[in-house]
């Protein structure tokens, strides 16, 4: 187990990091108990038991629409970007690209995700904005990220710069705006962001 998955168990437990990743990874959508059951692959009354205490601390929404209740993230909650901040780096987001871009990181100096979603504030279909540094092939990033984009229900768009590219650009608007920004790194650091080649010095 990641040090990731670790941080997410302890911090929420297995059955209220999983409803927690579906309904905070899909801000602004409503799923029904059976849907979150399902999703999670965990049985129906934990996820029931979750559910009541998550709607009773006032991080999830319930609306019901006829014998039917729906349940989502609470966006009015005084926490809600922190929660949303926390489930991405530990249950959601992070560990499904991490998971992606596993088989090509002797080759990846650096990935992280920028734009509205690192920031927390994206919407319901926002794309995922995930820059990629080192020496790999964008076709390569594309195909290993197809899956990702089924699991998180999301389009991700990858920038692939190599190593010389990414420094002869840092001084650009483009990547002067996305590093002053906040970040959600799903391979490797600020400091490899400081200096993305030192991998393959080292």
């Amino acid at each position: 187990m990641g040090t990731i998955s670790i941080l997410s168990e302890t911090l929420f437990g297995r059955t209220r990091g999983a409803v927690l990743s579906i309904l905070y990874g899909h801000v602004g959508k409503g799923f029904y108990l059976r849907q979150l059951a399902r999703l999670t692959n965990i049985a129906l009354g934990p996820v029931q038991r979750e559910i009541r205490q998550l709607v009773e601390a006032g991080l999830v929404s319930k609306k019901t629409i006829g014998t039917q209740t729906l349940y989502s993230a609470n966006r009015e909650s005084p926490v809600f970007r922190e929660i949303k901040g926390l489930v991405t780096k530990t249950v959601g987001m992070h560990d499904v690209l991490a998971e992606a871009l596993s088989s090509l990181r002797d080759e990846i100096n650096l990935a992280f995700v920028y734009g509205s979603v690192a920031r927390s504030r994206e919407r319901e279909h926002s794309d995922v904005d995930v820059m990629v540094v080192g020496n790999v092939d964008f076709d390569a990033i594309v195909e290993k990220l197809r899956d990702a984009e089924k699991t998180l229900n999301r389009e991700i768009n990858p920038t692939v710069y190599s190593i010389r590219e990414f420094s002869k650009k840092l001084r650009g608007n483009f990547l002067k705006t996305v590093l002053a920004e906040k970040k959600l790194f799903i391979i490797g650091d600020e400091d490899d962001l400081r200096d993305p080649g030192q991998k393959h010095l080292a």
